[in-house]
């Protein structure tokens, strides 16, 4: 499981911030339950081993998408002492957050659909290449 810790606070009209992203592998991992009895052995979706090392390259790359949207809550965070000024700088900064919320959500969700949750091999390559250029773009950015 990935999740964005993020936290912000106006205090005396100065902002206050911080994000990370969070993995926790307690809640990463396929484990297989019992069969559905009721189910054809056509109709069996393949299952991955846990030390399957394209299942561990599949949870990694949701955390490495998921630095990618922390990166981008950091870069509004920089609008937030402006924000902080007026109650409606207030709210469009929560209505921000809120967007960035539900992109990096959508994302998840579109990235283990897209690639049948790291089984289509094609589409885990795409989705990592794409990722680890985002990352360096993010990166030289900064400089």
């Amino acid at each position: 499981m990935v999740a964005i810790d993020a936290s912000w606070e106006c205090a005396a009209g100065a902002g206050v911030s911080r994000a990370r992203a969070v993995f926790d592998p307690a809640h990463s991992w396929w484990r297989e339950t019992s069969r559905n009895l009721w189910q054809s052995d056509a109709a069996l979706v393949p299952t991955r081993k846990e030390d399957d090392p394209g299942l561990m390259g599949h949870e990694q790359l949701h955390f490495d998408l998921t630095e990618i949207w922390v990166r981008k809550i950091r870069e509004q965070f920089k609008a937030l002492a402006e924000a902080c000024k007026t109650p409606a700088g207030i709210r469009a900064f929560e209505r921000t957050m809120t967007q960035l919320e539900g992109g990096w959500r959508d994302e998840q969700t579109q990235y283990d659909r897209e690639t049948d949750h790291g089984l289509d091999g094609s589409a885990q390559r795409a989705w990592a290449r794409r990722a680890q250029q985002a990352l360096h773009d993010a990166s030289t950015s900064g400089r």
